[in-house]
């Protein structure tokens, strides 16, 4: 992994990639797919992997039966990605075994068929630099912004070694600080009308 992850996207770019997902021919499928990419930061081969019977809409949960290094663990998914997954799963006949993400005939959703889909919708959305990975460093960021334990999201997105994530850690406190330059609220309680210039 390179010492500088690859920028989290801005809300408004995962507004306009859903918007377009919503509008493709797969609908159902990509909404779901782009849910599940920046909720939960699943590795490409890992989402392309998951069988219906790992996911527990009730519970919010998924088992990623073989991350990398071979190793299993279970991730956490929120209400909408829950309801979007449902919405796709309930579209057509599925027995447990099965794919959750399938491509056009109905086949296993491969990797490729995945780098596919989100340049796809990149494209449509106008939104540069769209793939897999880049919503993994998206999902990371998000949740060390709001809070969340760095343990939990090591686990939560299967890093081996702590290092790793803290990589994300530097890359959220820098969003944290850029942010703070333009809203600082003393800063911005001196623009405000009526707002004291003095000491």
């Amino acid at each position: 992994m390179r010492d500088h992850p690859a920028r989290p996207f801005e809300p408004e770019e995962i507004d306009t990639l859903l918007r377009a997902a919503a509008s493709s021919r797969s609908a159902l499928r990509d909404v779901a797919l782009l849910h599940v990419l920046a909720d939960t930061g699943i590795r490409a081969g890992e989402l392309c992997d998951l069988r219906v019977c790992d996911v527990n809409l009730t519970a919010r949960t998924a088992l990623v039966r073989h991350g990398k290094g071979g190793k299993s663990r279970q991730i956490a998914f929120g209400k909408a990605t829950a309801q979007a997954l449902w919405r796709y799963l309930r579209s057509e006949e599925r027995e447990e075994g099965d794919n959750v993400f399938l491509g056009q005939r109905g086949e296993q959703l491969t990797r490729g068929a995945l780098t596919q889909v989100c340049r796809r919708l990149g494209q449509r959305a106008g939104v540069s630099k769209v793939h897999s990975h880049r919503f993994r460093h998206h999902c990371a960021c998000t949740m060390l912004r709001i809070g969340m334990h760095v343990f939990a999201v090591m686990m939560e997105l299967g890093h081996s070694r702590v290092q790793v994530t803290e990589r994300y850690v530097r890359l959220a406190e820098s969003d944290v600080r850029e942010a703070h330059h333009t809203a600082s609220p003393m800063d911005n309680h001196k623009r405000r009308p009526g707002g004291r210039n003095g000491v």
